[in-house]
């Protein structure tokens, strides 16, 4: 009786919701279902709400840049020391984003090495394309593929994929959706988002082998190259792209250069953006039946939409999508004005629906993390799912993710 009176309470909440926005529901599936657009510059925003009632484990999640400031959480290099061969990468800067071409580029293989006259260096030559094709570097030090976080808290930490991370040997970005138990130490998959760095320094300033996560994501072509496509080579391409839109050649090669550029004006553009995505959002977070998630569309087009178990979970996490959201919204309007065109206008309520179905009409592949965690994914040709489960005994997933193929 009591579970059927929580359910009545959740169907009068929704039904109170409901009448709040008018007839401009849309249903997504039989979970989901999505609120009203906000409409920003050439940026498109849904807030999506649950028909079933909360995972409580949501409510318990810590999101790692918030582990991290409170001294919870550690993300260092698998192996922990310097590595044990020579420098790795190029010896000389990569060549500018406007111009790489991704037979040009570098991939670290330990198989096959070749010493380059007269400084007798080791430069790691491309062959590999997979995330699971680790590379170890002397075999003890660090390593690109897998990177180690501890959690020294009391609660779970969730880290989403694409979440960018700071310092290393590399700047990196996370692979894949997963939570990090309390008190338990797990290797993660990762993908370098910086190309001409294999160092312990950074900017003159000794990383230590730990990494900063930044509070926000790599863009979504950047993070599904790795997330579902598991493809360094594209993550390169990709990352070489996205700076190139903001006009960035920075000396490595890191997607940093454009996330934390000094640009007044790239600025401007993405803090207009998230105070209009923002200021929604946090009305939206006050109603009694607050959103689990978004869909999100630039320049007329849908990109993804993220959804987690619990509002409280997706509140912590608002920032984050947001400030990602803004950057990708700021990047296609420099892209359209170097085209010489204007920025696309609002996407439709119904290329989300499409997406949803559509990106699950594949068949389902299970996969596990390090951590322990379930990954259900498909890959169809409209678009890509992952849903992330706590175990192999949880009945419902933590996070939801739906990609738009490019």
């Amino acid at each position: 009786m009591r579970g059927l009176t929580i359910f009545g309470a959740l169907l009068v909440g929704l039904t109170a919701a409901r009448a709040q926005v008018g007839a401009t529901m849309t249903e997504l599936n039989a979970e989901l279902w999505m609120g009203p657009a906000v409409q920003a510059d050439n940026v498109t925003v849904w807030p999506v709400f649950s028909k079933t009632p909360h995972e409580p484990l949501g409510a318990e999640l810590v999101p790692l840049p918030d582990a991290q400031a409170q001294g919870w959480a550690v993300v260092r290099e698998q192996g922990g020391g310097q590595p044990q061969g020579a420098m790795l990468r190029n010896a000389a800067p990569p060549p500018s984003p406007r111009n790489v071409e991704p037979q040009q580029q570098r991939i670290l293989e330990p198989q096959q090495q070749r010493i380059v006259e007269p400084q007798q260096q080791r430069i790691l030559e491309p062959i590999q394309q997979q995330a699971d094709e680790q590379v170890q570097i002397g075999g003890a030090g660090p390593t690109v593929n897998e990177l180690v976080i501890e959690n020294k808290g009391q609660k779970p930490i969730l880290v989403l994929a694409g979440t960018l991370l700071k310092g290393g040997h590399q700047d990196r970005q996370v692979g894949q959706d997963f939570i990090v138990p309390a008190g338990k130490t797990v290797p993660v998959s990762a993908f370098c988002v910086e190309h001409g760095r294999w160092a312990g320094q950074r900017e003159g300033q000794a990383t230590g082998g730990v990494f900063e996560a930044k509070k926000a994501l790599a863009t979504k072509s950047v993070r599904s190259s790795a997330q579902y496509e598991a493809n360094q080579q594209k993550v390169w391409d990709k990352v070489a792209s996205e700076n190139a839109k903001a006009g960035n050649a920075p000396q490595t090669g890191t997607f940093m250069a454009t996330l934390e550029e000094d640009d007044a004006a790239a600025k401007a553009r993405r803090e207009k953006l998230q105070a209009a995505i923002g200021s929604a959002f946090f009305s939206l977070s006050r109603q009694q039946h607050a959103p689990v998630g978004l869909a999100y569309a630039v320049d007329g087009k849908v990109r993804e939409v993220r959804v987690f178990s619990h509002p409280a979970i997706f509140q912590r996490l608002q920032d984050t999508l947001i400030t990602t959201i803004a950057l990708e919204g700021d990047l296609g309007q420099r892209e359209a004005k170097t085209a010489g065109r204007a920025p696309g206008g609002p996407a439709s309520a119904q290329q989300v629906v499409d997406l949803v179905r559509q990106s699950g009409e594949a068949a389902e592949e299970e996969q596990r993390t390090k951590a322990g965690n379930v990954v259900k994914m498909r890959k169809a040709k409209a678009g890509w799912t992952a849903k992330t489960y706590a175990d192999e005994k949880a009945a419902r997933p933590v996070t939801q993710t739906f990609t738009a193929v490019e």
